[in-house]
């Protein structure tokens, strides 16, 4: 058994370097590595195979993981560009956090609504748009690749954490009212 360990997530899974990954090659490329791989494959193989195996089983399944969630692969081509994504001296465009604070005012005031789960699902419904669009704008910016690019590919990094924990807020927020 080769080890691939050297090779970064895409080179893995015989893709290009891009935020942009076609997530059906990817989902088969998994199931050709995991079927090649898999511990169940070398329970009567040396100890050193079993624990490469194992080994290799956890990389594959980081690596998939990794590309499979936009934010975790824009992080992640991030960090290949040189770039410490939680390290980052950017400053976060004001209008865009003015647009967060009156989203967490609009959450806090939820249960007061007359409908507090359609008033969540409209909420739900532009942050959906809204990430959307930062995919888009952060995949053209690493196309680009230029110094300035990636800065503005590591803001919009930024922009797009702020809108998946809001997401996370909301249902959470939505277990919390079906609950009750």
């Amino acid at each position: 058994m080769q080890s691939p360990f050297s090779k970064d997530y895409f080179d893995l899974f015989g893709l290009p370097v891009s935020y942009n990954v076609d997530s059906d090659k990817l989902a088969q490329r998994y199931r050709e590595l995991q079927h090649t791989i898999h511990p169940d494959k070398y329970t009567n193989s040396s100890d050193q195979e079993r624990r490469l195996s194992l080994q290799l089983t956890a990389q594959v399944n980081q690596a998939f993981q990794t590309l499979k969630s936009p934010i975790l692969r824009a992080e992640y081509l991030l960090e290949l560009h040189g770039a410490k994504p939680g390290e980052r001296d950017n400053v976060m465009n004001p209008e865009f956090l003015n647009e967060q604070m009156e989203l967490r005012e609009r959450l806090s005031e939820i249960t007061t609504c007359q409908d507090p789960q359609s008033e969540l699902i409209i909420i739900n419904n532009e942050l959906k748009k809204r990430i959307d669009d930062l995919q888009k704008k952060i995949g053209q910016q690493f196309d680009l690749g230029t110094t300035d690019a990636l800065k503005i590919a590591g803001m919009i990094f930024l922009e797009m954490q702020f809108i998946v924990k809001l997401q996370q807020e909301i249902a959470e927020l939505e277990m919390e009212l079906t609950t009750e």
